[in-house]
């Protein structure tokens, strides 16, 4: 891969994964116990941080190591496979959410 093709690759994903995060926390918030959302949001975004952090530390490893960029970076996909996965098989559940919701007057 090109180093413009490649450099154009991580805008997009940076991009999307900024967009993606916004929407994920509001999720959280959403369907935490009221009391718990602050500990919800914090624990969230700290796990996300972790396995950032780890994902950045596995994939140096394995450029330091020699290893075809290509490869280091396919370390990353049982991630996303997992959580499309997960997605999908909540998928009514998260289409319930979606509903406008009534508030009681």
């Amino acid at each position: 891969m090109s180093e413009p093709v490649f450099i154009l690759f991580l805008v997009v994903w940076g991009g999307t994964v900024v967009s993606d995060s916004g929407q994920f926390s509001s999720l959280s918030a959403g369907n935490a116990p009221r009391r718990l959302v602050g500990t919800a949001l914090t624990m969230v975004v700290t796990l996300g941080y972790t396995t950032t952090i780890v994902s950045l530390q596995v994939v140096g490893a394995l450029l330091n190591a020699q290893i075809d960029p290509g490869m280091a970076l396919l370390v990353l996909a049982p991630g996303a496979a997992i959580g499309l996965a997960a997605t999908y098989a909540e998928w009514p559940l998260h289409r319930s959410y979606c509903q406008p919701r009534t508030r009681g007057v």
